[in-house]
């Protein structure tokens, strides 16, 4: 409780001073901390900057104390980086991280580079689609607190959260599409299965790119906001370029392997009858 007399402000050291009282055990065990003598007490504070009036803050931070038997306050010498983090925070960042990376490069390879095993690798990328899909949505929601737009980082989740939906329900048109697709010449002719494939190919490929720049604006939101400019925000932009350079990496080696393939299937010599060239037809696959 706040003692009946006015907090000073000081604007040449930016300290406001003020009063309070309370018994060291209130007796409320749910609404009140126990204060113990001879033992580390994490604080927290916040204020309203330029002003000694007491009104919504814009600036807190957190600090130690013990409190002696022989009633001397002295630091309580406890870490600041300890008594900020958030592990509710760090749960959502762990999870974010883990779809949006390690399963985001797997989305990626079951679709391109892993060809070869076309119908597990289809399975496959659908059960990681939908999984990154509900994990996001989950521990979007567990977060935000109902204000997608309150930050930077929040604004990029809220995006990636509309793409991730977007992302899901156009592979499951491509995928009911390609099923029922039997050949006939009405669909053949325009190429609505090639059409349809390439939309959700690219709404993954831009799906992967949001996620990403996202787990790194939240990696540097933690880091840089929550945890007081501490200097693991610098992970947020490494694991972006990672990402990246892997992904670089994985195609660069695709287009090389596909180049060399291709260079070892000879070119198709006409025939010549009568001093005249055969006509011939050339045609690509897709490896």
């Amino acid at each position: 409780m706040t003692e009946d007399r006015p907090a000073k402000y000081d604007a040449d050291t930016d300290r406001m001073s003020f009063v309070t009282r309370r018994k060291l055990d209130t007796g409320d065990d749910y609404q009140d901390f126990l204060v113990e003598l001879n033992t580390a007490i994490p604080m927290s504070y916040a204020f309203k900057k330029n002003s000694a009036a007491w009104s919504y803050h814009d600036d807190k931070g957190v600090w130690s104390l013990e409190l002696g038997s022989d009633g001397v306050i002295a630091d309580g010498g406890l870490d600041k980086t300890e008594m900020l983090r958030n592990s509710e925070y760090e749960t959502h960042g762990i999870a974010m991280w883990t779809v949006w990376f390690p399963v985001g490069l797997l989305l990626l390879v079951s679709k391109r580079y892993a060809k070869k095993h076309w119908m597990s690798m289809h399975v496959l990328h659908a059960l990681l689609g939908f999984g990154t899909l509900i994990v996001t949505i989950i521990f979007a929601l567990n977060v935000t607190d109902w204000d997608p737009m309150g930050s930077l980082h929040n604004m990029f989740g809220s995006i990636c959260v509309i793409l991730a939906i977007l992302g899901s329900l156009s592979g499951m048109v491509t995928s009911g599409t390609m099923r029922f697709y039997n050949g006939d010449k009405p669909w053949s002719e325009k190429e609505r299965v090639t059409r349809i494939a390439k939309i959700h190919r690219y709404a993954g490929y831009l799906m992967l790119l949001v996620g990403n720049v996202t787990i790194g604006s939240g990696i540097g939101h933690y880091f840089g906001d929550i945890l007081d400019g501490d200097n693991r925000k610098a992970f947020g932009p490494l694991s972006l370029i990672t990402f990246c350079v892997l992904v670089a990496m994985f195609e660069a080696i695709y287009r090389i392997r596909n180049k060399y393939a291709l260079g070892q299937i000879p070119s198709p010599v006409p025939e010549t009858k009568g001093g005249d060239c055969a006509e011939f037809t050339t045609q690509l696959v897709d490896l």
